[in-house]
Formats: structure tokens, sequence, C-alpha cells
């Protein structure tokens, strides 16, 4: 039995070594912090950067409809390569002419609104793409600092686990307890480790989440640094306290009603037909005599121009309702951001103040019972487990309170 429990204690200085050196090296890497990670991810997520180089389209749309349409130059020469009076090119006549359309009904203008009020549009779906950026990088965040955070836990259960299999050990050895109890001891250390190797590989799967974000084939860092006391005393605008039409998922809303109402403007004004203008010079070989003519046309409108506008106005229409329905449905997502963000609050604030300090308060006199002899070897295990369910509950509320903070001031533009 002697010779079981040295193996036992060699065992876990040896495991100990191994984690001082793992330890020591993982304390050459960087610490990264949330706004590092999200930096990151605006600068070099693929797909966000391609969104924001297709703006430079909407930047050439207002170029080209800010330009009318380009004169045409036209030459001609007449009665040439005949017989009789008009042999050779003694009847020639030959002339140059430039036209000119003139467009009516104010259809440029409409159509540098409606350039411009795209480019509005493209302006807010990069800063929306930009916001459901963050949103992943945030929940990757939380999700590797909450994992980093548990599998520290779980490095002090190790140690409560290996501190709990001394005592036994030593009450084994002085014949109170049973070697059983020893082996008991034994499995609890056991399944803690198991339970780090598991958050490890967990944690390696969420820095790889974080890594795709970042487009980048792999990443590594020692730890997960946030600033607590910007959480805690942050204050934040509820939803009926702060400006909905300075949000974008709000705005775009509006942009593409303004865009509707100008295409629908667009059709109308094809009732107005536009107007040609000729200028020509003429010059006669014969005679050495020379005319200007000049000529105004114009196309005879019909009703297709009616069938355009009432599309314009039924898209009109439809864009409304989405709009109205997309506006509806962000305010809600807003507004159960923020009842989330209140809940959590009160969790969090309940388990530090009453659970938290009675769970360990318990555990060390359970303990202290157990040095005794007052307190079975399952008593204290019960103990240890809800120290330990209690503090995971709260790192894991706690948790959550910090990403619903960091989700709710990005929702809300209180970055």
């Amino acid at each position: 039995m002697k010779k079981t429990i040295i193996l036992f204690f060699c065992f876990a200085l040896s495991c100990s070594l191994r984690a001082e050196t793992k330890a020591e090296n993982q304390n050459k890497l960087p610490v990264l912090t949330l706004e590092e990670a999200l930096q990151k991810a605006v600068t070099s997520n693929k797909s966000f950067l391609a969104l924001k180089k297709k703006k430079e389209i909407s930047d050439s749309k207002i170029r080209l409809a800010k330009q009318s349409p380009v004169p045409e130059i036209s030459f001609g020469v007449e009665d040439i390569a005949g017989s009789g009076e008009y042999k050779n090119t003694s009847s020639m006549k030959s002339s140059i002419a430039l036209k000119k359309t003139f467009e009516t009904g104010g259809k440029k203008a409409k159509r540098i609104n409606a350039a411009k009020t795209s480019k509005d549009i493209e302006d807010l779906k990069i800063q929306i793409a930009e916001k459901e950026l963050k949103l992943k990088v945030v929940d990757s965040f939380f999700k590797i600092y909450r994992l980093s955070k548990d599998l520290k836990l779980h490095e002090e259960a190790i140690s409560i686990a290996s501190q709990t299999a001394d005592r036994v050990n030593k009450k084994v050895l002085a014949g109170e307890l049973a070697s059983i109890d020893a082996t008991r001891a034994y499995v609890e250390f056991t399944k803690a480790k198991t339970e780090k190797r598991q958050l490890e590989l967990d944690l390696y799967s969420a820095k790889n989440e974080l890594a795709m974000l970042w487009n980048t084939d792999s990443l590594d860092f020692n730890d997960i640094e946030i600033n607590t006391k910007y959480f805690t005393e942050e204050k934040y605008l509820s939803p009926s306290e702060i400006n909905i039409n300075d949000i974008p998922e709000i705005a775009i809303g509006k942009a593409r009603i303004k865009e509707a109402k100008t295409n629908e403007k667009i059709a109308r004004a094809e009732k107005n037909p536009n107007v040609d203008l000729s200028l020509a010079y003429s010059k006669y070989k014969a005679t050495s005599d020379h005319a200007l003519e000049l000529e105004a046309s114009f196309p005879l409108v019909g009703n297709s121009w009616v069938e355009n506008a009432k599309a314009a106005k039924t898209n009109l229409e439809a864009v409304e309702l989405e709009a109205k329905g997309d506006s509806s449905e962000f305010l809600l997502r807003l507004e159960t951001a923020y009842k989330n963000l209140e809940i959590l609050k009160e969790e969090v604030a309940s388990l530090e103040s009453v659970l938290l300090p009675a769970s360990k308060k318990a555990f060390d006199e359970t303990q202290m019972a157990f040095d005794c002899g007052e307190k079975s070897l399952l008593d204290l295990f019960d103990a240890r487990k809800a120290l330990i369910e209690t503090t995971d509950l709260h790192l894991e509320l706690q948790c959550k309170l910090f990403k619903a903070i960091c989700e709710y001031a990005i929702l809300s533009n209180q970055e």
C-alpha cells in the first residue's frame, strides 16, 4: 500500500513539473485583448474586405450618372461616282453634322439622386457587415475566454484533488481510512485531469474558429485579457434612450425606400421625351456654296412608361413593407439583448454576494471537519463538487454577461 502511495505522488509530481514547463513556454506568447481581436478581423477578413472593395463600384455609378448623353458627330458625302452631271465628283456635296440629346423631365438629376442613394445603401451594408463580423468575433473571443478560465479552474480542481488525496493517504497510513478511499481519491484526481485535457482540445478548436475569422491558418497566444472594470462600470443607454435613426439597420430601410421612390420618379419621367438637336454644315463642290442646317426631333411617347411606373410603385410598396418588418425585427433583437444584459447583471451580482461565498465557506468547514475526523470522504467530495460547480457557474454567467454587454454595445452603436 505504501508503495502505491509513493507511486501516486511521483506521478502527481511529474504532471506538476510538465505543467510548469508548459506554462513557462506559454508565458512567452502574447496576450490577446478584445480590441485587438476585433481590429484584426476588420482589417484581415477577406469577405469583409471584398465588400468594402465593391464600394468603388458605387462611386463609379455616381460619376456615370452625372454624365450627359455623349454628342454624336457624323460625316457624309453625296452625289459622287454617278453619270452625266454627277460624273466624277463635280456635283459632290460634303457635310459634317453634330447631334446632341437633351434630357427632359429632370432625368439626370433623378438618376444622380438614385446613384447617391445606392451608394448610401452600400455604405450602410458595409457598416452592418462590420457589426455582424464583430459579433462573430465577440462570440469566438468569449468562447476562448470561457474555456481559458475554465481550464484554470480545472487546474485548481486538480490541485484540490491532489491535496485531498494527500489527506486521504495520510489517514490511510494512520489506519483511519480504508485503502479503497485512497483509490477513490486517485480516481477523482484522474477525472479532473481528463476533464482538463478535454478543455484543452475545446480551447484549440475555439482558437481555430477565431483564426478563420482572421483568415489565418493558425494563431496562438498565452491568454485572453479583458478590462473587467470596463464591463462593470460602463453605462449604456437603453433602447428607448438611443437615437434609433442613427443605427445602420434602421437607416438602411429608409435609404431603400428613398431609392425606390427615386426609381418611381425616374419611371414616370420617361413620359417626357428627350429632344435631339442637330447642327449640320454642308458644302457644294460645283458652286463652292455652303449652308447650315438645324434640326430638332423627339420620339413619340407610347404607353410603356405607364407600366414601368406601375411596376416601380408596386416595388416601392414592397420595399416599404420589407423595411418596416426589418426595422421591427431589429428593434426586437435590440430590446432582447438589453433585457438579457440586465438579467445577467442581477444573476452575477446575486451569485457573487451569496452563493459563491457560501460554497467556499462550506468547503473550508468540511475540509477542516474531515481533517478532524468529523466528516467522511464523501462529504468532502460533495463539498468540493459543490464549490467547483458554483465557481464554474459564476464563470459561465460572468462570461455571458461580458459577451451580452459587448453584443448590445455593438448592436446599439455604443462601442
